[in-house]
């Protein structure tokens, strides 16, 4: 399930999908604050503009929904230089730093 409201994200997402042959049913056309989960999910990436402060709310709209299993692993990519107090239904586990990002894997505490 892909969620993204970027015309050029959109372009790529839907290029890559073909390429790989995967259907485009998966992709939500939304505002991630405003997606209405309907399933659990085991894996989440975060991946919202950076320097917006999308994070937390995002995380927060998805927990209320009861959109994590209890083994999800929630992994967050947000500017190297933003910092990010995890709620506390989340734990980290790994932090790494790649180029100008900051990556977050984290587990439903």
């Amino acid at each position: 399930t892909f969620i993204e409201n970027n015309r050029e994200a959109l372009k790529v997402l839907y290029e890559n999908l073909k390429d790989f042959n995967l259907p485009s049913t998966s992709v939500h056309e939304q505002d991630a604050l405003r997606f209405q989960a309907l399933q659990v999910f085991d894996l989440i990436f975060l991946d919202p503009p950076y320097h917006q402060n999308l994070v937390l709310p995002i995380l927060n709209q998805l927990f209320r929904q009861s959109c994590f299993s209890e083994k999800a692993v929630i992994v967050i990519e947000m500017g190297k230089n933003e910092t990010l107090l995890l709620p506390p239904f989340l734990t980290l586990i790994i932090e790494r730093t790649s180029g100008a990002s900051n990556i977050l894997f984290c587990k439903i505490t």
